[in-house]
């Protein structure tokens, strides 16, 4: 149920966030499916032991990922596949961080 939700959530957050970031007003497929591809990376290590109020803040955060990317192409920052933004999120919301 949480991965449904987490992936639910991601999906409708990144269109949206794209949507206003674009200025269009069509939702894209694209979007979609990259958010939600980011809620379920989001979710699966806390799958198990998370409520149903927690996977919906946990699929909120893939848009984490959107931003580092919209970061990224502002300052025309190019790595292979901008790995360095999937380093960020995992860095930020690692178990043992002492920032």
């Amino acid at each position: 149920m949480v991965s449904n939700l987490a992936a639910s959530v991601g999906a409708l957050s990144w269109m949206l966030t794209e949507m206003i970031t674009k200025r269009t007003k069509k939702m894209s497929l694209n979007g979609f499916c990259c958010g939600a591809v980011s809620g379920l990376v989001a979710i699966t290590p806390a799958s198990g032991f998370v409520s149903p109020v927690y996977a919906v803040v946990i699929g909120f955060s893939g848009l984490f990922i959107f931003v580092s990317i919209i970061v990224s192409n502002f300052f025309v920052i190019v790595y292979f596949y901008n790995s360095w933004n999937r380093l960020l999120f995992c860095l930020l919301f690692e178990k043992d961080n002492k920032l």
